[in-house]
């Protein structure tokens, strides 16, 4: 009769499926833009739309030139995928090392600190100010 009962085994199974939730959405949408856009040029089709942003005031918000740049990545071009907006080469660094921190965070020392930096308010605090700082220079230079 008990062996019908659920064990306190299995809860650990259940949150670590939740962790690794948004992990497998940010997967998925990034082979999605990468299958997308191995076939599909942004310059060349209207289906992507326009920067908002860009058209009301005519300043770069600060993901002007992503798609272009995954354009650009998917064939291999990461110099101009630079060019058209270095955060987005950033961006991909900090989250390879973001999961990397989430994946080796139980076994290594060093990958745990980063993963409770990343979990951290400071980290969102950086994050929001590096992403306005890039906001206002990309429009000065």
């Amino acid at each position: 009769m008990q062996a019908d009962l659920p064990t306190k085994k299995g809860a650990p199974h259940a949150n670590a499926w939740k962790r690794w939730l948004p992990w497998i959405g940010i997967g998925l949408m990034l082979l999605g833009a990468f299958v997308l856009l191995l076939f599909i040029d942004p310059t060349k089709v209207p289906f992507f739309p326009q920067c908002i942003f860009r058209k009301l005031t005519g300043w770069y918000c600060p993901g002007c030139g992503t798609a272009r740049g995954v354009y650009q990545l998917v064939h291999g071009n990461i110099v101009q995928a630079w060019y058209f907006n270095p955060a987005l080469i950033i961006g991909l660094l900090l989250l390879t090392m973001m999961f990397f921190s989430e994946l080796l965070g139980a076994r290594y020392a060093f990958w745990c600190r980063l993963s409770r930096f990343f979990s951290s308010s400071l980290f969102a605090y950086l994050l929001l100010a590096t992403i306005i700082l890039w906001w206002i220079l990309r429009n000065i230079l």
